[in-house]
């Protein structure tokens, strides 16, 4: 009747076209902003894989610049980088930062497309939203990894549900293909894995056409990643992220083939049983019933329980535990400062899309893409655990933020409209005419209306970011230290003696020095045990009263970066360097080691640099090192305030046991900075020490 709303699900060709063009527009707004502001400064990691790849290309493997073997990522994404200089002279940087905008052009259209599969207007707003997500941007800018394995990652997804849906030979090796090459560049992909499988669960398909394709991807992942983990297996002595013996790779290889075979083969086979017998396949159907539904839904659930066990395991030798409410709210602090309020605006839409997918219950196509969506992040979240538990930045769930961004669009959207379709229709039941004519106007103008709205403070947020950071604040004194370091090293060092560097800008001083053997001597990660001698140990190593300097990890509340005599001496007298570069300048740099070091025999300074803007300040020193003499005083551990307040916090959770840890604290404590600012954790410590 007058003043009633069509049907929310159905779709116009207007819409369509509606939101091609915002799609298109927020892509090209987000490539011509990477245009318009040059590349940020080159960081660690994008240094690191450039002396990784010039490694591989030179024939020496896998090798970092200071000779070994980089293990946790393949060399792919090194490779490609420098493959352009070693073959044509193209700077590896450049080149990296153009496949990073193709990747991050990609990233976008790719959570498009998933978002397309529930509806074109959530996919263009969920397109739209990611591109005022500046950090994307910002990573977009640099030649790092980690944008072309987001993108890869949800290549994999569009192109596994549709030979999914296809059943598919060609598209499964394609799927299989896509999961290789997300899975090389970066492993995070290895959660995503079981996704269009459950979603072909979900969808009804034929268990013969699911083993079929199933079997091909994972034939062809298998072929395309068998070369790392022999490689891992043949130089590292395991099984590549599982840490298990290397003799356990034979029977899981045993068992994907075995599997991959079973599945090729099924579908063929259950065929021509099927005709002998006179029957024919199962027809799929886009309405699996309760029993597709449950196997679906259980699967995924034990797929996540199954990551979650695996990756608390991994977190076992450190510090954190997977779910830590402390290291939580310490990286919401640092990863998303200012943004609660947008943060709980995403999750209060994420929630809501569980009404719009109830809602949609009585279509088919749409519910299951709703469902597909929620499959993703149910069997991908521990991967987001494990990174926060860890502490590392967010660049490492991309693919999920796109996945988030689709969900929380498509619960807003369905709030909206179905409050404007209640209001109109309380609004028909007194005033049809009225109602009719609103109806007709929304039609016409509300979804134009509203993605010209949101792309328009998209494109200014970003814009107003892009062109306000054109450069980090600290790319000109990086660049700075870099030139002053590797100048001064090859004036006063002779080519092929051992030079030795701490961690800050060390990948980056490495690339400017062939011709000289490099190694790293950088500080070991430590965790606070009431039963070590002084309270810490360092991860990997037995405890041992011999640390001269700590400083806090800061991106995990529950770590030390703290440097130990033993281990320091002997990584001189192992490497034989006499030189030691040393850069402080950012929080992970460990600055106390120099402290230490202005206390120790067998180690002095010659020359020192200082570079600041006035909101930061780098410093490079150069040591002269005697490995032979070298020795720290044992009667003073230098601590940084924050460090020790720390660590006092850790042994004041279980007094009884760390007593005897903070008598022998109070002997040796040196605090650095502002010792006001360590008061409280010194009498704090006195009384743990009974004092």
């Amino acid at each position: 009747g007058p003043g009633t709303m069509p049907p929310m699900h159905i779709v116009s060709t207007r819409e369509h076209r509606l939101a091609l063009l915002a799609i298109g527009a927020a892509v090209a707004i987000f490539v011509a902003l990477l245009i318009a502001v040059p590349a940020l400064f080159v960081t660690f990691d994008e240094a690191k894989y450039i002396g990784i790849g010039r490694n591989v290309l030179a024939g020496h493997g896998p090798r970092i610049a200071f000779g070994s073997y980089f293990l946790p990522h393949s060399p792919l994404w090194a490779s490609v980088l420098v493959a352009p200089e070693r073959w044509f002279g193209i700077d590896p940087l450049s080149w990296g930062h153009a496949l990073n905008a193709v990747s991050g052009a990609g990233l976008l259209v790719l959570t498009g497309i998933l978002g397309w599969r529930i509806r074109p207007a959530v996919g263009a707003t969920a397109v739209v939203g990611y591109v005022a997500v500046t950090y994307l941007h910002d990573l977009t800018r640099t030649a790092r990894l980690d944008v072309p394995a987001a993108a890869l990652i949800l290549l994999y997804l569009v192109v596994g549900l549709e030979a999914v849906r296809r059943g598919s030979v060609r598209w499964s090796v394609a799927a299989g293909i896509c999961f290789a090459l997300a899975f090389l560049t970066k492993e995070i992909a290895l959660p995503f894995a079981p996704v269009p499988f459950l979603a072909g669960i979900l969808r009804g398909r034929p268990w013969p056409s699911l083993a079929k394709v199933a079997g091909w991807t994972l034939l062809l992942s298998a072929i395309g990643t068998s070369w790392w983990f022999a490689f891992v297996a043949v130089v590292g002595h395991t099984v590549y992220r599982l840490g298990t013996p290397v003799w356990t790779l034979v029977p899981l290889t045993i068992a994907v083939v075995i599997a991959a075979g079973l599945g090729i083969v099924a579908e063929s086979v259950l065929a021509r049983r099927a005709q002998s017998a006179g029957r024919a396949l199962p027809v799929p159907s886009d309405r699996p019933g309760r029993q597709r539904t449950a196997i679906a839904w259980g699967l995924a659930l034990f797929w996540f329980a199954a990551l979650t066990v695996f990756f608390a395991r991994t977190l076992g030798g450190r510090a954190t535990a997977l779910i830590d409410p402390h290291q939580i709210a310490h990286y919401l602090h640092d990863w998303l400062p200012g943004l609660a309020a947008v943060v709980v605006f995403a999750w209060i839409g994420v929630f809501l899309s569980l009404g719009a997918w109830w809602a949609a219950r009585s279509r088919p196509s749409a519910a299951l893409a709703h469902a597909e969506a929620w499959l993703a992040v149910v069997c991908t979240a521990p991967l987001v655990l494990l990174v926060i538990g860890v502490g590392e930045p967010p660049r490492n769930y991309l693919a999920q933020l796109g996945l988030l961004a689709v969900l929380s669009v498509t619960g807003w959207l369905w709030a909206a409209e179905a409050l404007v379709r209640r209001s109109i229709g309380w609004l028909a039941r007194r005033r049809p005419t009225a109602a009719s004519r609103l109806l007709a106007g929304l039609e016409r103008v509300a979804l134009p209306t509203f993605l010209a709205l949101a792309l328009l403070g998209s494109a200014g947020v970003l814009t107003v970011h892009a062109l306000r950071y054109r450069s980090s604040e600290s790319s000109a004194l990086r660049a700075q230290a870099i030139a002053t370091a590797t100048i001064w090293v090859r004036d006063h060092v002779a080519p092929g003696s051992t030079v030795a560097f701490g961690s800050f800008l060390s990948y980056e001083m490495a690339n400017e020095l062939p011709g000289y053997r490099l190694v790293q001597i950088r500080q070991e990660i430590a965790r606070a045990t009431p039963d070590a001698p002084e309270g810490l140990v360092a991860e990997g190593l037995a405890a041992a009263p011999d640390f001269v300097s700590v400083d806090i990890a800061p991106r995990n509340v529950n770590e030390y970066q703290a440097y130990q005599a033993g281990q320091l001496s002997a990584a001189f007298r192992r490497t034989g360097a006499t030189i030691w570069v040393y850069s402080i300048g950012t929080t992970t740099s460990a600055p106390t080691i120099l402290a230490a070091v202005a206390t120790a025999t067998g180690i002095h300074e010659l020359a020192h640099w200082s570079w600041t803007n006035g909101s930061e300040t780098i410093e490079t020193h150069v040591l002269a090192v005697d490995p032979q003499t070298l020795q720290f005083d044992p009667n003073r551990l230098y601590l940084a305030p924050d460090a020790l307040a720390r660590l006092v916090s850790h042994l004041e959770r279980t007094p009884a046991r760390s007593a005897a840890a903070a008598r022998l604290l109070l002997q040796r404590i040196v605090v650095t900075g502002d010792p006001v600012a360590a008061q409280r954790a010194l009498d704090t410590l006195r009384t743990l020490a009974g004092h």
